[in-house]
């Protein structure tokens, strides 16, 4: 890296000076974008709040040879961004193309991973609710599979997240009928299960008395 500009700034009352670049080779710039891009992202939730300090972050560790070592913690680099506007002022030095190309390039990578996000969240929701399916169908009285299809039809339009989806289909009337349903067919199986086995011993304790009456006469 060449950085073969130079310029100061007042942090903590202090003039420091630094030196900062305004070009990038190809590879830069794919690992500013992916850096930015990753960075506004937990997990699978897209955190909007992020995107400005997040890219302002990459703009000084690309641009200038600031240590950025100190700066790692977000609260401190929004305070020291804040304070010295070296930020806003890598923005202004850089060529319009190439910081419009950085700009854009982190937009379309974001709503790229998104997305997936969406996608593997929705993916996860409709396995989560066919495993609750067939954990009901294992009582043996199904779901309706209309009601199980309305349900992932609403989250895939919504937009909602995931847990409150689930958290719908779990406290919806219908899985509370159903799941009524099941407990109440169980109940019936068990009590049909108690008469057969009620039902069986009383032949059995009547079949031994039988034997020790026929017992004793022959002796």
């Amino acid at each position: 890296m060449n950085f073969d500009n130079t310029d100061n700034y007042i942090y903590n009352g202090e003039v420091k000076e630094f030196k900062y670049r305004t070009t990038a080779t190809l590879s830069e710039q794919i690992t500013f974008v992916e850096m930015v891009s990753d960075g506004v992202f937990v997990g699978d939730s897209y955190l909007p709040l992020l995107k400005e300090p997040v890219f302002d972050y990459w703009l000084i560790a690309t641009f200038t040879d600031i240590d950025m070592g100190e700066l790692a913690d977000i609260d401190v680099f929004d305070r020291f961004n804040k304070e010295t506007g070296v930020a806003e002022r890598i923005r202004n030095k850089l060529n319009s193309i190439l910081l419009n190309n950085l700009s854009t390039s982190v937009d379309s990578n974001i709503e790229y991973k998104k997305s997936i996000a969406h996608d593997n969240i929705s993916t996860a929701i409709v396995d989560l609710i066919n495993m609750i399916k067939d954990k009901i169908e294992a009582f043996g009285n199904g779901l309706n599979s209309d009601v199980v299809m309305d349900f992932i039809q609403k989250f895939s339009e919504s937009g909602i997240d995931g847990e409150s989806i689930v958290k719908a289909y779990l406290d919806s009337d219908q899985y509370k009928e159903n799941v009524a349903d099941v407990v109440d067919a169980k109940n019936a199986d068990i009590r049909d299960l108690k008469q057969q086995l009620n039902k069986v011993t009383a032949q059995n304790v009547l079949a031994d008395k039988s034997n020790k009456v026929f017992s004793i006469k022959s002796e």
